[in-house]
């Protein structure tokens, strides 16, 4: 065996498989085997420590950071190693279990150098501009020096990921059907309580994905995956569907639907009970009766619901279309409720009296005729959020996450109440669950980081922001995060860099104002007066065009350290909670800073007064 320094190993060499550390390519030959990242480093821990064993604590110290993980998880993660390699465990070419004590390789293994003759590993020549070369720095510097962001730490229990329904039917404009059908799919086993199921954002990016089952599920961290397609044409559909063991990747279950476009409710419930009686799940009385609930008596209506939900977030054009086809349709009424509700939240310019009556009309409409509908409470708490009415907001959110637990729009909402009101602990808790059933979501690791800086868990908010940017590099929020996290564990060179990519993101364009008064206080905590100063200024111009409310004047003078001026603005944004910007209050109260100041009586007694239930 050839022998070398660590450092200077480019890759690994044994039987028929080469194993580029460089580009991180594992390949046969010209094929190229592909391997998520955990699956990726446990070959490398193997191929290091050849022709030693490696034990499962070393994997797990190395591959999970030392966190704890059940036996199973490690077996697991060397099934998926072994089925990418094509090795069995009865007659293994690759992979030896040692009894008692761990794994090693088989075939011995060659250490490769930069200048191993080897052609196709030769560095091709690139032209690209500095900018590029720069976002390929950062993308590589978050990704690689947090190898816990790229991966959830272990399978999730009874966990499934509904890849979406290929569209077979001979018209394209009834690809909206497929679309749809995989929607309630996924809203059928959410219901499950004992069911992780992927959410809908994570999942879409396979929709035309050339890996195979165990690779999908590898990166999501999943047991089990269901496929289908669809096909609908003169009211009849084809719908097949298969329910697959990610590390065997073999058929637990699979079915062939041909029927009249009036048996699709029986035939989304039958799919729904056969992956729960595959999963070995026994189903509650009231899942079974909430799966087996016919959502419409019109099927007119649901095809309009189902072109409403093609596209993920609601289209109130074909929701208009389903409730004046089926003026009971509760579905569609707490989907149009939700949609006024998130464009008071979210959008700019709108109508804001003539959309607060129509979620208000649409979401009380919806639990009239269904009360167990999360998302209308969710709508519901949304209006009561934008009028300071923090204590309903609260109680209608918490009833909103009880009835839906995995709905991503209710579970956003639920954290931020509950790191609102200091339940640091519970928003965690529930923000990691967001994260394991939607992987790929930025906006939830976003509200991880969050929730984690206001905790005073510093090192766990930069990986989460870290992973955050990994999936979005290009939301400048995120930044912002990151730097006030590396700002409070003393890493000012890192914060500042954090800072400035977020400004440039911006360009200008400061939106929401609250990132300004964020900024404001990190150029402080890291000792930039001008900057601080230069932010002041922009929170005055911003001001003049829209007033920028108390609480965003308050964090501006805490920035300076003008606390007598701050605590001012304090107490007019708890006088006049439905004109301020809550967010900012929040952040003063649970000052994640950790300036003294606000901590103080005088600050802390005026800010008790925002969540005070009266």
């Amino acid at each position: 065996m050839v022998t070398s320094s660590r450092d200077s190993v480019s890759g690994y060499r044994f039987g028929d498989i080469t194993v580029d550390v460089e580009r991180r390519r594992v390949s046969r030959g010209r094929d190229t085997i592909r391997l998520g990242k955990l699956t990726y480093e446990l070959l490398v821990a193997l191929a290091a420590s050849a022709p030693g064993v490696v034990t499962r604590e070393e994997l797990v110290e190395r591959l999970w950071d030392g966190r704890y993980v059940s036996p199973e998880t490690v077996k697991q993660r060397v099934k998926l190693l072994r089925q990418a390699l094509s090795d069995e465990a009865d007659n293994p070419r690759y992979i030896r279990v040692v009894r008692g004590q761990g794994y090693r390789l088989i075939p011995d293994v060659e250490p490769l150098t930069s200048d191993t003759s080897q052609p196709t590993w030769k560095r091709a020549h690139f032209l690209a501009s500095a900018a590029a070369l720069a976002g390929i720095a950062v993308v590589s510097w978050i990704y690689w020096s947090n190898p816990d962001s790229a991966d959830v730490d272990e399978i999730l229990t009874n966990s499934i990921a509904v890849l979406p329904f290929e569209n077979l039917s001979p018209d394209l404009d009834n690809a909206y059907f497929a679309a749809g059908i995989h929607e309630e799919v996924l809203n059928q086993l959410a219901k499950l309580r004992e069911v992780s199921v992927i959410s809908r954002t994570s999942v879409m990016r396979y929709a035309d994905s050339d890996l195979s089952i165990p690779e999908i599920a590898d990166e999501l961290n999943v047991g089990t995956v269901l496929e289908g397609s669809v096909r609908y044409a003169s009211d009849r559909v084809r719908i097949t569907a298969q329910l697959v063991d990610a590390t065997t990747d073999e058929h637990l279950w699979s079915e062939v639907y041909e029927r009249d476009f009036a048996d699709i409710f029986a035939i989304q419930t039958d799919i729904a009970t056969n992956i729960a009686n595959a999963l070995e799940i026994e189903l509650s009385l009231a899942e079974r009766e909430s799966i087996e609930a016919l959502p419409t008596s019109s099927l007119g209506a649901y095809a309009a619901y189902l072109r409403a939900l093609q596209r993920g977030f609601p289209s109130v054009p074909h929701l208009n279309r389903a409730i004046e086809l089926d003026p009971e349709f509760a579905l569609a009424y707490a989907a149009r409720g939700w949609w006024y509700a998130a464009m008071l939240l979210f959008g700019n310019e709108v109508p804001f009296a003539e959309y607060e009556r129509n979620a208000v009309a649409d979401a009380e409409r919806a639990l009239a005729l269904d009360p167990t509908i999360g998302v209308a409470y969710g709508a519901l708490a949304a209006i009561d959020d934008v009028n300071g009415r923090w204590a309903e907001a609260l109680r209608k959110a918490e009833l909103a996450y009880r009835l839906s637990p995995n709905d991503g729009a209710v579970l956003n909402q639920y954290i931020v109440f509950m790191r609102s009101t200091g339940e640091y602990d519970e928003s965690v808790r529930a923000n990691e669950h967001w994260t394991r059933i939607d992987p790929t979501r930025g906006i939830a690791y976003q509200q991880l980081t969050a929730t984690h800086r206001y905790a005073g868990n510093y090192d766990a908010a930069v990986s989460a922001a870290r992973k955050a940017i990994e999936i979005n590099p290009a939301d400048p929020a995120l930044y912002v995060h990151l730097a006030s996290a590396e700002a409070a564990r003393g890493n000012h060179d890192e914060a500042l860099t954090g800072l400035q990519t977020a400004e440039e993101i911006f360009g200008g364009e400061f939106r929401p104002v609250f990132r300004v008064g964020q900024m404001a206080i990190v150029y402080s905590q890291i000792g930039r007066r001008e900057d601080v100063e230069r932010m002041f200024a922009l929170v005055e111009e911003l001001d003049r065009e829209r007033p920028v409310g108390e609480a965003i004047w308050a964090m501006a003078h805490i920035a300076l350290a003008n606390y007598e001026e701050a605590l001012e603005h304090v107490t007019a944004a708890v006088e006049n909670l439905a004109s301020v910007n809550g967010r900012a209050l929040n952040a003063i109260k649970a000052n994640p800073w950790k300036i003294p100041e606000l901590d103080t009586p005088r600050f802390q007694e005026v800010l008790d007064g925002f969540w005070s239930v009266e």
